[in-house]
């Protein structure tokens, strides 16, 4: 309210009144009464604090991929290609580092091999194919019926992936030779949604040789 605005009393002698601050900071309320012929002056006061609403969570990340560059975490393009699915490539190739993509709708012409020691992480799955909150990868590789449409870890340790979203012909497939020994590989809030022309299912495991 303004100062000096108004509210009835009830039956009680009790009140309210709706406040929203749309600033941070302290706030003093004073109630006065100027009295009448029966009851003397009075007055009450009461302070709070509006607080800032807390800012949004800080994803780590070492490599940001926007349209077909590549940036570092201070902002540095430190490598650009034609496309976005190149840069993500190259990116995806940096062993130990995180690979962050912005929320968006992007569209993968190519297949991505995931490099050892690399993760990748978006900005969450989201709640549909529309969402413009999430990070959404739609593969879409002309020519094929979806059999080379996919994430590929092949012979790869120490891969995270999380927070986003695939559809179209999306495939993560995790390819090994036969005796071969490879480890740690974390798939977080990942979601596949819509997806078709693919051979297997989303999420695959091959053994080969």
């Amino acid at each position: 309210p303004i100062q000096g605005a108004t509210t009835l009393t009830d039956g009680s002698g009790l009140f309210s009144i709706d406040f929203v601050p749309t600033v941070a900071g302290s706030y003093r309320f004073t109630a006065a009464f100027s009295g009448d012929d029966t009851f003397q002056p009075s007055s009450a006061s009461i302070t709070f604090d509006a607080l800032s609403p807390p800012p949004p969570p800080v994803i780590p990340y070492d490599l940001k991929v926007v349209n077909s560059i590549v940036y570092s975490y201070s902002g540095e393009a430190v490598c650009s290609r034609s496309s976005f699915a190149e840069a993500l490539t190259w990116a995806l190739a940096q062993s130990g580092k995180i690979t962050y993509v912005p929320k968006g709708f992007y569209t993968v012409s190519m297949p991505i091999p995931v490099g050892s020691g690399a993760t990748l992480t978006g900005d969450g799955a989201g709640t549909s194919n529309g969402d413009a909150s999430a990070t959404i990868f739609n593969f879409n590789v002309p020519g094929t019926n979806g059999d080379t449409s996919r994430f590929d870890i092949t012979n790869v340790n120490d891969v995270t992936m999380k927070k986003f979203r695939m559809t179209g012909s999306s495939t993560i497939r995790i390819t090994v030779n036969n005796g071969g020994s490879y480890h740690n590989y974390l798939f977080e809030d990942i979601i596949a949604d819509g997806i078709s022309s693919i051979p297997d299912a989303a999420f695959t495991t091959y053994i080969t040789g």
